[in-house]
């Protein structure tokens, strides 16, 4: 399932709760890409029911200028040896505010599950705010589950390659975010991905 921006238009768009995954070894993958200029509160609810059933969530998000952001992902393991990964990768620029919550809920009958959560945002400007929640609720020990948060700047080392190679701090930029949102364009469509790249291009 590919969500693109122009399917997220709305000041207020929620996603309620999915209860997906009901047969046994059933596999999802939810590939979310957000680089509007608007105000989005989302929430997604996850639920893996069947045993072996397999969710990812990957999602790539812009939020510049006053942009209000923010999304609360949920995965709920009801299933036996069910498996959920998380991926949430952000950029902050200028004013605005980039919020991710993450809650990964293994039960107690979901034996030999599997949780898995990664969220990064690189913050551009002072004035801008940025926060990564990732949350393990775990019933079951006999289970495997990690999460990894970071917030913060432009890596210096990077920078400083693309400065060294004459790139100006603009582009410098510009090249480094494309390298840490696009990654996620592989999972869509050739026409998809150009209009996300110009998107992208427009909003940098």
């Amino acid at each position: 399932l590919n969500i693109g921006t122009e399917e997220t238009k709305g000041n207020d768009l929620v996603k309620e709760s999915y209860q997906l995954l009901k047969e046994k070894s059933k596999e999802l993958d939810i590939n979310f890409v957000d680089f509007a200029k608007e105000n989005h509160k989302i929430s997604a609810n996850l639920v893996l029911f069947g045993k072996n059933s397999e969710c990812k969530w990957n999602l790539s998000c812009l939020s510049s200028d006053s942009d209000y952001k923010k999304y609360n992902v949920s995965f709920n393991h009801i299933g036996e040896h069910s498996t959920s990964i998380m991926n949430n990768y952000g950029v902050a620029a200028n004013s605005s505010t980039l919020l991710f919550d993450g809650v990964s809920h293994i039960e107690k009958m979901a034996v030999k599950s599997n949780a898995s959560q990664t969220a990064k945002i690189i913050i551009y400007d002072d004035g801008c705010r940025a926060m990564a929640n990732p949350i393990l609720k775990i019933d079951n020990n006999d289970i495997s589950a990690n999460h990894a948060a970071a917030v913060g700047t432009l890596n210096e080392d990077h920078v400083f390659y693309l400065l060294s190679r004459g790139i100006d701090i603009k582009n410098a930029r510009k090249l480094i975010t494309l390298g840490y949102l696009t990654n996620i364009f592989t999972e869509f469509s050739d026409d998809d991905k150009e209009i996300l790249d110009k998107m992208l291009g427009e909003r940098l």
